[in-house]
């Protein structure tokens, strides 16, 4: 699941904890609503990270978060925009 990488992808990225905090929620949101379903969970979690980080402008791109995932920076952004719907 994605929640399972969050950890250690803030980490790696060097977020704050509320960036952390909310992308765990976007995450569970994502899972509730069938967002994650088919897709890579380390994208996912990405994704979540980046989406929290914008929300609380802390400077994070979309190809440092697919790097730290091992995902495209496409992957990243096509699901940042399933998060936003």
């Amino acid at each position: 699941a994605p929640v399972e990488y969050l950890a250690r992808f803030a980490s790696e990225l060097n977020v704050p904890n509320e960036v952390e905090r909310h992308a765990r929620a976007l995450a569970a949101d994502a899972h509730d609503s069938g967002t994650t379903v088919g897709r890579n969970p380390s994208g996912v979690a990405a994704a979540c990270l980046y989406t929290a980080a914008r929300d609380a402008d802390h400077g994070l791109t979309q190809q440092e978060a697919a790097a730290v995932a091992d995902v495209s920076a496409v992957t990243v952004r096509n699901t940042y925009q399933d998060l936003r719907e």
